[in-house]
Formats: structure tokens, sequence, C-alpha cells
């Protein structure tokens, strides 16, 4: 693959990856979801609704010890392999780890759960 592939293959993973979304056109698999903002915010508020997204954000409110169990941590990568809790796709970039259990996201996706938990506290 010359330098024109990589380029264009930058944020995409092999088609062959288990969990992320194909684009058959290009015959790669984004790492984002496909939906615009405005789909994904309609996701986000529904599930706020039902129950399915949390109505707060975790907070790590002191640094671990060495040994210590968190009770809550924050993991990032660039495809973690969780599904994500806004649109169900997988190849997510950051989970919540909690004594309740996880949650995962991708990068857009947090970033309007974070918007929207925003503005039901106000």
């Amino acid at each position: 693959m010359g330098q024109q592939g990589a380029a264009e293959r930058q944020g995409d993973v092999e088609a062959g990856d288990r969990g992320a979304e194909e684009d058959p056109a290009r015959g790669m698999v984004q790492l984002e979801p496909s939906m615009d903002d405005e789909t994904i915010r309609k996701c986000v508020q529904e599930r706020l609704a039902d129950g399915r997204l949390p109505r707060h954000i975790p907070i790590i409110a002191k640094p671990l010890q060495l040994g210590q169990r968190p009770g809550t941590a924050i993991v990032t990568g660039s495809a973690l392999r969780d599904p994500c809790a806004v649109c169900d796709a997988a190849r997510t970039q950051l989970r919540y780890n909690a004594s309740t259990g996880s949650i995962a996201f991708h990068k857009r996706c947090h970033r309007i759960w974070t918007e929207e938990v925003g503005r039901l506290i106000r």
C-alpha cells in the first residue's frame, strides 16, 4: 500500500476486525459512528429518558495508591472492543469502569452525552 492508501486508512482499521462499522466503498471500517451529531443527540436523549444511559458523569475523586483497586477508572484506547452506550457500535475510545459496571463511548458520542447530562442539571 502506498502513502496515499496509508493516508486514506488513518482512523480506520482492517475490514476483518470484529465489531467495527464497514465502509464497503473503501474496504475499511470506521472507528466513529456514521450517524450525524443530531442523530447521536436524539439517541442520547432517548437513552437518558429511559434509563439506558446514566444521568451523571462518573467522578474520579482521588489518585489510586499502588495495588489499590479503583472504584471508578477511565480507560482510553484507539479501538476498545466495548459497544458504545449511545450508538451500540463497537470500536469505542473511552470506557468508565465502576463497581456498578462499565460504560463505553466513541469520542463524539461521549461529547454529546456530557453536553446532554449538563443540560439536565441546569
